[in-house]
């Protein structure tokens, strides 16, 4: 038996807008009144507590205050809270500048309704309403702007060879893609040998990370922070210790509206490798979206995981550069 679901999602469809919806966590409480995020005074003393511990050398400080405002959004009397305890930035006055890593970091331990949140409330949603077929098929729809508008010779736009390898590709027009995947449904859970190696980073706290800090797991050690990028190195290492079947993969969360890049471990079962991801899932548990008795941190989120390499890739080109495409879901095929 074959199910057919389609849905549009673009930018400005109602159904983004759907996701900025109040939700509490386990260590915020934030609910908007006019739009204005209010926080309790411990949650904003915690996440300074955790953004102090980067060293700031790891910073660029390129985000002004209308990024802060628009972006990020965090509103003026957050932003002093903030400064009060010690924020860093560069500037004074209309002039200040953040790092961008602080200021999502803000925005997604706060609860408030910017970009990174919005993804990972997406995440939950798509968690949540994961079928237990046997398969699902999904068409994806890639897209990249011209990173240099006006310039004399036509845009050569090309999807790298993971992109072409791993999907169904037609080409639609100049910079845009449709792909067509396949991922396996149904229940998978693991249990010995990989419990004790899922259980090293339950008490590791999720932190995005300057690139310069995502593959540093004596940063991860001291600090007990990471990001899903040095939180799967850090099971890699563990996975070796323990003499365990365990690699590294990257490449796609799919969740409507937006495909969002990712990196997740995959462990070896009965000669097949399957994905699993025990920091993210604790990660959404801790902060109360999504449901541990359906989505415990040992259940493969096989459905949802598009593995495109085993460390990195680059998804499209223009005219041999790499440029950074939106990846949206147009449909989604059930089978079984």
């Amino acid at each position: 038996m074959v199910v057919l679901l389609r849905r549009r999602y673009a930018p400005g469809n109602p159904a983004f807008d759907t996701c900025r919806t109040h939700f509490e966590d386990a260590t915020t409480r934030c609910s908007r009144l006019g739009g204005v995020a209010i926080t309790t005074d411990n949650s904003v003393v915690e996440v300074m507590e955790r953004i102090l511990l980067v060293p700031d050398g790891a910073r660029e400080f390129t985000e002004d205050l209308s990024d802060v405002r628009i972006h990020h959004r965090i509103r003026a009397a957050l932003l002093q809270q903030l400064l009060d305890l010690g924020l860093p930035h560069r500037g004074t006055g209309e002039e200040m500048r953040f790092d961008k890593w602080d200021m999502a970091n803000v925005g997604v331990s706060l609860g408030l309704p910017c970009p990174r949140r919005l993804a990972m409330r997406w995440w939950s949603k798509a968690l949540a309403e994961t079928p237990t077929c046997r398969s699902i098929g999904y068409t994806l729809e890639v897209a990249a702007r011209c990173p240099d508008p006006g310039h004399a010779e036509p845009c050569e736009f090309s999807l790298s060879p993971e992109f072409q390898g791993a999907a169904r590709v037609r080409a639609v027009r100049s910079g845009v893609y449709s792909c067509e995947i396949g991922l396996p449904g149904g229940l998978r859970y693991f249990g010995d040998p990989f419990t004790d190696l899922f259980a090293s980073v339950l008490d590791i706290r999720f932190h995005l990370l300057p690139v310069a800090l995502s593959d540093d797991l004596g940063f991860v050690a001291e600090t007990n922070l990471a990001d899903c990028r040095a939180a799967t190195m850090h099971l890699l290492r563990q996975a070796r210790e323990r003499e365990l079947p365990v690699r590294t993969a990257v490449g796609y969360f799919v969740a409507p509206p937006y495909a969002t890049p990712h990196a997740w471990i995959e462990c070896q079962l009965e000669d097949a490798w399957w994905p699993a991801d025990p920091f993210l899932l604790n990660a959404l548990i801790r902060w109360q979206i999504i449901d541990p008795s359906r989505w415990p941190v040992n259940r493969s989120p096989q459905a949802l995981l598009w593995p495109l390499h085993k460390r990195h890739f680059v998804a499209m080109t223009h005219r041999g550069a790499e440029v950074y495409p939106t990846v949206a879901m147009t449909e989604r095929r059930l089978s079984g």
